[in-house]
C-alpha cells in the first residue's frame, strides 16, 4: 500500500521486479536478412545516392561550359565577353533594326503580289485554266 508521501509499506510485499523475456530461438533457425545483405543493400543505396550526386553536378557544370562558349562565340571586337554583357543596347538602335525589318516585309509583300499580278495576266493571255509553273 502506498502512503500519501509515495513510500511504500514496509509491511507489505517487496516492489516487482522486471525479469527480461528469453525467447528460444529453434536450432535450425536463419534469419530473412542477414547483415551480410543489409550491408550489400546499404552499398547500394549509398553508389545510387553518389552517381545522382555526381550526375547532377555534372549537369549543371556541362551546361556552364556550355553558357560560357556561348559568351565566348557573342563576343565582338571587345574580346571581353564581361564588358559585352555590360554593354546596354540602344533603344535607338533596336528602333532602327525593327524599322529595318518592317520595311524588308513590306519589300516581300509588294514583290509577291507584283509576281501574282504578272501570274494573273499571262493566264488570262493563254485563256489556259490550268496552273502556270
Amino acid at each position: 500500500m502506498r502512503h500519501s508521501d509515495g513510500e511504500h509499506d514496509s509491511s507489505q510485499s517487496p516492489p516487482r521486479t522486471v525479469r527480461p523475456v528469453v525467447v528460444a530461438l529453434p536450432v535450425d533457425y536463419h534469419p530473412i536478412v542477414t547483415m551480410d545483405d543489409a550491408w550489400n543493400v546499404l552499398k547500394w543505396v549509398l553508389a545510387a545516392l553518389a552517381a545522382g550526386f555526381i550526375g547532377q553536378f555534372g549537369k549543371s557544370f556541362a551546361l556552364h561550359l556550355i553558357d560560357r562558349k556561348r559568351r565566348i562565340r557573342r563576343v565582338g571586337e571587345t574580346g571581353d565577353p564581361v564588358h559585352r554583357a555590360q554593354q546596354p543596347i540602344s533603344p535607338l538602335a533596336s528602333a532602327e533594326e525593327s524599322a529595318q525589318r518592317e520595311q524588308a516585309k513590306i519589300e516581300k509583300k509588294r514583290a509577291k503580289a507584283q509576281a501574282k499580278i504578272e501570274k494573273k495576266r499571262i493566264k488570262e493571255k493563254t485563256g489556259d485554266d490550268s496552273p502556270v509553273a
